[in-house]
């Protein structure tokens, strides 16, 4: 359950991320002047991003992937939690005018992905080795 809790916050933080990335590369293609200079910097854009978009979604697969790892799912719940946050800070910051409410519910799937994430985060932290006898955590020497 809790796999499938983790991977449904991995997917909901997807469209946070997009809008965020393509919001900030539009700054860049929109300040440009005439068209063969919107077109090279549409070009330039996808020449820049391309990279790092392939590089984030290998690490949204790679953050899915550890969700199914009862080790490492608190790290992996903890980087959602920090991207849906990330992601939305940048597109609350490039949106210059007041939040309405139909803005906040277009950030309604990123909060859920961070309410998730911290859950998970919380529940899964590791509390340290176990004693076997009482139960409890043994002290470090």
């Amino acid at each position: 359950m809790r796999e499938l809790a983790h991977l449904l916050s991995v997917v909901l933080v997807v469209p946070s991320l997009a809008f965020a990335s393509m919001f900030a590369a539009l700054g860049h293609v929109t300040s440009a002047t005439g068209f063969l200079a919107f077109l090279l910097a549409i070009l330039e854009s996808i020449v820049v991003l391309l990279p790092w978009l392939l590089a984030c979604l290998a690490l949204l697969i790679v953050l899915a992937l550890l969700g199914f790892s009862a080790r490492y799912r608190w790290a992996a719940a903890i980087c959602v939690a920090g991207i849906a946050i990330g992601s939305t800070g940048v597109l609350v910051w490039l949106d210059n005018r007041t939040l309405t409410a139909g803005d906040a519910a277009f950030h309604v799937p990123a909060a859920v992905a961070v309410v998730i994430a911290l859950w998970l985060a919380v529940s899964e932290w590791p509390r340290g080795p176990k004693s076997a006898a009482a139960g409890t955590a043994t002290p470090v020497q």
